[in-house]
């Protein structure tokens, strides 16, 4: 579960908040956790602390981005986007993932620093490579000749540098695992 905590230094006339959640950072795509409204503070002029436990299912690797919406006693609302949330990978696991449920890509750890493991599985491995890209759509790495385990599944680690050896500053990148015409793409966080 993950704990979100929030202070305001005033409140006018507010009613209450609502909590939302999405896999992306689009308004769009929210979905409201709070069943009932979180009781606000009316009007005040004292800090006031809340907190909200987010007990919905979360996918280790995934990023969820909280939204609170403030209701004010008339029912206008308004929205204030927070921090996007990764949730880590069990830590008591060390390893990457053996085998993943499906054919696809997934790395660990996440966020990681300096390096992380990519673990891959698809049905034909023979020529696959992963594309490592920036924000911006440009390559920063490309890893071929990947290490198969078993038939179908292998992992390679990245050691966060770009294709001249030079460590790329932490952030955002997409991973994409090319196999036999398929494509499977991951975002990853590289945290410093």
């Amino acid at each position: 579960s993950s704990l979100l905590e929030w202070t305001t230094q005033s409140e006018t006339n507010n009613s209450g908040w609502n909590v939302y959640r999405s896999e992306t950072d689009d308004a769009n795509a929210i979905v409201q956790l709070n069943e009932s409204m979180i009781e606000g503070a009316g009007t005040t002029t004292s800090p006031t602390d809340y907190s909200f436990n987010d007990n919905s299912e979360a996918v280790p690797g995934n990023t969820y981005y909280y939204w609170i919406e403030s209701v004010d006693q008339g029912g206008a609302t308004s929205l204030f986007n927070t921090a996007g949330v990764v949730i880590p990978f069990d830590e008591d696991n060390d390893d990457a993932p053996d085998v993943l449920d499906n054919n696809g890509i997934q790395n660990y750890p996440n966020p990681f620093n300096p390096s992380t493991i990519l673990a891959y599985k698809a049905d034909d491995l023979s020529n696959a490579s992963i594309t490592i890209y920036n924000t911006k759509g440009q390559v920063v790495k490309v890893l071929t000749d990947l290490p198969v385990q078993g038939e179908k599944s292998g992992s390679v680690a990245w050691d966060g540098k770009d294709t001249i050896g030079e460590p790329v500053s932490s952030g955002i990148y997409f991973y994409k695992l090319t196999a036999n015409g398929e494509t499977f793409l991951k975002k990853m966080i590289l945290a410093k």
